[in-house]
């Protein structure tokens, strides 16, 4: 039996505030097939407080080789900090802003080696969304005879 796959997988993530998002979302793909392992995401404005917990959380019980997705927008910076480290762990850099309103969108990657495809944008309230177009290759999966 042989498993064939792509050798990409191409993401666009647009995080614009004409939509009202005020929460903080995460999706999970598999790095080497490119298939969604998992998809959560946890609302700062009725949370009670405990989205950024959720967050961190969340990032810090995803292991190995997996491409995750994170989105932040509105009322993210509120309850942020909490879940800066785990945003590091998958690659993200210093400084995050923390201006209510702003924008965030990181591709990370959950394994220890990074990734020079690891990508990061974030924008000020009023100076457009955060974006990126990204192509990622995905890793080689050996044959099964």
């Amino acid at each position: 039996m042989n498993f064939t796959h792509k050798k990409n997988i191409k993401f666009f993530l647009k995080i614009s505030l004409s939509k009202v998002i005020r929460e903080y979302c995460v999706d999970i793909f598999y790095s080497d097939v490119g298939a969604v392992l998992g998809s959560n995401s946890f609302d700062t404005h009725l949370s009670s407080g405990s989205a950024g917990e959720d967050l961190r959380n969340y990032l810090n019980n995803i292991q190995g080789n997996k491409i995750v997705l994170v989105a932040i927008g509105d009322d993210g910076a509120a309850q942020g900090s909490i879940a800066f480290d785990a945003l590091r762990r998958l690659g993200a850099k210093d400084p995050f802003l923390t201006e209510f309103r702003s924008s965030f969108a990181l591709a990370g990657y959950a394994q220890s080696n990074k990734t020079d495809w690891i990508t990061q944008e974030q924008h000020e309230r009023y100076k457009g969304p955060s974006e990126f177009s990204l192509t990622i290759p995905l890793q080689s999966r050996p044959s099964a005879t």
